[in-house]
Order: structure tokens, then sequence, then C-alpha cells
């Protein structure tokens, strides 16, 4: 799964230690988001879409934090 340079942030960001914990984040969080912040909103939609069509297992692997 490809995700893009803002998601990957939002999920560095909002991303807990389950799949279905990360989509209950970021719904809540674009829950509480302004009517001007349209853009966000439909980038946390995609995102959450994409992580509907990955499973558990693949969500795990998933590491976006820089290797030191």
């Amino acid at each position: 799964m490809d995700f893009t340079h803002d998601e990957k942030m939002l999920l560095m960001i909002y991303g807990q230690d389950t799949k279905e914990k990360t989509i209950k984040e970021l719904n809540t969080m674009k829950a509480q988001l302004a009517f001007d912040e349209m853009e966000l909103k439909t980038m946390i939609e995609a995102l959450i879409k994409k992580l509907q069509k990955i499973s558990e297992s693949q969500y795990s692997e998933l590491c976006f934090y820089p290797q030191i």
C-alpha cells in the first residue's frame, strides 16, 4: 500500500497499536475539524479507506519513523 507523505505524517501523529484503534482515532480527529478544513477531512477519509483495505498484520508491519 502506497501512502502519501501527508498520510504518513498523519499516521505518525495519530497511529495507534492496532489498525482499528488508528481508524477510530482518525475518525475522532476528523469529527473535530472545522468546516473550512475540507481538504484535511478528504485526506483523512482517503487514508481510512486505505487502512481498511489492509490486514491487521500488514498494519503492524508499517513503520514510518526514520531508522536510526
